[in-house]
Formats: structure tokens, C-alpha cells, sequence
């Protein structure tokens, strides 16, 4: 392989790896314009069976959600990237831990999972075309008043 084409393929890693990144600190800082950038606009996201649908149907529901989320930590790790041309298939490992209210209740909530993402170059920016969650393992604890938090 020729080293510009070495070079070519590392960038495309690290601009795919950004992305994930970047949807990461978006659903930590509640901005749907910066999640949204990490979309194809005609991109789907099928979120664990929860829910399911194009980034316009999807997105809204991540956002209304969050709105009881008091504090969160999200990991991403073991990211894989498959490149093919215009087009990359990419394994990541997510875990998520938060703490939310319910009905004047506090509560934990762990889990860990991973994303299936199909990505395409289009214009020289690559973006998620597709993805698909999967949950692997979770855990939902009330918390009580001595518990600490885990953060």
C-alpha cells in the first residue's frame, strides 16, 4: 500500500472517531445542533429496540428524555473502523452511567452496550448514515438519601 494511501485511510479513522466523540459530548452538554451534525440528514438510528426511526423522529425523544438527567458519564471505547471507499462500518463499546429523577425519586442508571454504525463520505465529510444499539447488559438502582452517587 502506497503511504499516501496509509495516510488517507488514518485520517478517515480520526475524523469517523471525532464524530463518535462528538455525539458523545452532545448528548452530555444537551446540544441537539451538535448531535444532529454527526447525521447524515437522511440518516436512521435504531436505538436498542427502544426506539427507532429517522434522525428527525429519533433525535427529539434522546432530548425530551435527558430533560430528567441530573448528572451523567458516557464512555466510548474499542472502536473498530472498516473502511470501504465513500463508505466505513464501525464497532464501538458504550457504557453509560446516570442518575435521574422520577416521580420525585432519585435513581441510577448503568449500562453497556454497543453501537453498529454504517458511515458515508459525502462532499469530502463523513458522517452516521445508519447505526444500530445494542444493549448488553443494564441496571436501574434507587438511590437512597445516605447513597452516594457514583460521580
Amino acid at each position: 500500500m502506497h503511504k499516501n494511501d496509509i495516510c488517507r485511510q488514518l485520517q478517515d479513522k480520526e475524523e469517523i472517531k471525532d464524530i463518535l466523540h462528538r455525539y458523545h459530548r452532545a448528548s452530555f452538554l444537551n446540544d441537539e445542533a451538535m448531535k444532529r451534525s454527526c447525521w447524515h440528514p437522511d440518516g436512521t438510528d435504531d436505538h436498542a429496540g427502544f426506539i427507532s426511526g429517522t434522525i428527525d423522529e429519533v433525535l427529539p425523544v434522546f432530548f425530551k428524555m435527558r430533560k430528567n438527567i441530573k448528572l451523567s458519564h458516557m464512555c466510548l471505547s474499542n472502536i473498530v473502523i472498516k473502511l470501504d471507499g465513500d463508505f466505513a462500518d464501525c464497532e464501538s463499546y458504550v457504557a453509560d452511567c446516570h442518575v435521574f429523577e422520577n416521580e420525585g425519586q432519585t435513581y441510577h442508571w448503568l449500562a453497556g452496550g454497543r453501537y453498529v454504525d454504517r458511515f458515508e463520505r459525502r462532499n469530502g465529510e463523513w458522517r452516521i448514515l445508519n447505526r444500530a444499539s445494542y444493549m448488553d447488559w443494564n441496571r436501574t438502582e434507587r438511590v437512597d438519601s445516605n447513597m452516594p452517587t457514583p460521580f
